[in-house]
């Protein structure tokens, strides 16, 4: 039952991160639809040319995807008196402004999104960020990133923009930032802008990506993204990458 229960979490993501989403213009976000290639190094460059992308992008179990110890959701007014709260005026799903909420507690960080013209404060995802949780299937914050392509070589890696960093996988759409606290610059006069846009995902220095088979619920995709820095996993989490 606490397996069956994991699952149920996950998929219950795609409701999370899709409510009140609607479309939003290329400028706000990070959203990457159509990975590119690009040069990677002085002397390496990975082609355009989608016929000699040889292998698909890793697809994890369900199974696989199960947080051990379990991650709760929490009711806002709950959350707010367990954990550290951090606030953020700025752009929630469907550009729309509001207000950020980043309340951390037992290694993972959650973000709740309220809009200017409502009252509703909605969980909008989670990120893990401490090595006490571990997926099933091993990975965990603090692995190198040659640990996880040793096991996984089908793993997507790429920066924020799309681009491709390492290998040649196809199907990946990206990053998609969506359901993750920004703000532009003055949107919070609180708030320590360091001169330019805030977006949570700048703190990392690129990702890696797999899609997550969720079976007969698959009407949307379901990422796991594992948010690197100095080639380590510094936090896990879950995305649906076509969310506007």
């Amino acid at each position: 039952m606490k397996l069956r229960k994991e699952i149920i979490v996950i998929i219950s993501l795609l409701g999370i991160i899709c409510a009140g989403c609607s479309g939003k213009s290329d400028e706000e976000g990070t959203q990457s639809q159509t990975a590119t290639r690009t040069q990677i190094s002085a002397g390496e460059t990975v082609t355009e040319n989608s016929e000699e992308i040889t292998e698909k992008m890793h697809v994890f179990s369900q199974e696989d995807m199960v947080v051990t110890p379990g991650i709760r959701e929490y009711e806002f007014a709950a959350a707010q008196e367990l954990g550290s709260v951090k606030t953020l005026q700025g752009v929630l799903p469907g550009t729309g402004e509001g207000t950020w909420y980043i309340i951390e507690m037992d290694g993972v960080e959650y973000y709740y999104g309220k809009y200017d013209y409502s009252d509703e404060i909605i969980l909008r995802g989670y990120s893990i960020i401490d090595d006490k949780h571990s997926l099933a299937n091993g990975i965990k914050v603090g692995m190198k990133q040659k640990e996880i392509l040793a096991e996984y070589p089908d793993m997507a890696v790429m920066d924020f923009e799309g681009n491709y960093l390492y290998g040649d996988v196809a199907a990946c759409m990206g990053w998609n930032n969506v359901t993750y606290p920004r703000s532009y610059i003055d949107m919070d006069d609180k708030w320590d802008y360091k001169g330019e846009d805030y977006y949570w995902e700048n703190q990392f220095d690129h990702i890696m990506i797999a899609d997550i088979n969720i079976g007969n619920y698959d009407t949307l995709p379901l990422y796991v993204g594992l948010l690197m820095k100095d080639d380590m996993v510094s936090a896990i989490t879950f995305y649906n990458p076509t969310a506007g």
